[in-house]
């Protein structure tokens, strides 16, 4: 079992790392907020795909009022080799599924805030060790964070904190939640890459209070 405390100090070495790499912040035309909220018709692509990530980090509210029966919070494929988070409807619980025939239930209580860190050897649900596993990159569609790639139609809703996407120890996105000033739009800015966005379906997500 992987001792979480070796983890986050490695983690902390990441975020020294990260500085160096990008500053922090977010350019003067954004405003960061503390999360944006799905409804049940929007979804981010990342743009990065398995092939090419090692690990990611999510913080999220997987919201009691469900928009799909099997709602995708951030997922590649259905029954490949690609760690996703989902709310398994036959399960009535919030699942990890990492395998075909591998299913981890990590919660069953919705609105509240969940961290859930995933890499291709470990899974921890809130700063706790959940399991370990052996995993190669595989794949090359990419993830979509509140949807699913593979099966588009199984929308989430709920709310979105904040979201690291590594490519081993370097960071490939952080992205944060924010609007862009000019005309309130609101989607996720990404710290790595210096890029906004977007929704890449229908209406709009809203937001709560500036950070």
């Amino acid at each position: 079992m992987t001792d979480w405390y070796k983890i986050k100090r490695v983690l902390t070495w990441v975020n020294w790392e990260e500085k160096q790499i990008y500053p922090a912040g977010l350019p003067s035309t954004y405003q960061e907020v503390e999360y944006i909220q799905s409804s049940g018709t929007q979804y981010i692509d990342t743009w990065v795909s398995w092939s090419w990530l090692w690990s990611y980090e999510i913080k999220f509210n997987p919201l009691s009022s469900r928009a799909t029966t099997f709602e995708q919070y951030i997922a590649w494929a259905t029954s490949n080799y690609t760690p996703k988070i989902y709310y398994d409807n036959s399960r009535g619980t919030i699942v990890i599924n990492y395998d075909p025939n591998v299913i981890i239930t990590i919660f069953g209580l919705w609105d509240s805030i969940h961290t859930v860190s995933i890499s291709n050897s470990w899974i921890y649900v809130d700063w706790t060790f959940k399991q370990s596993y052996s995993e190669s990159a595989w794949g090359n569609l990419s993830y979509y964070v509140f949807n699913s790639h593979w099966e588009p139609s199984l929308f989430a809703s709920m709310k979105l904190y904040s979201l690291k996407m590594y490519t081993w120890w370097t960071p490939v996105r952080d992205f944060v939640p924010c609007y862009r000033k000019s005309d309130n739009v609101i989607w996720l800015y990404d710290l790595v890459n210096k890029q906004f966005y977007t929704n890449s379906w229908s209406w709009t997500f809203t937001k709560w209070p500036n950070v």
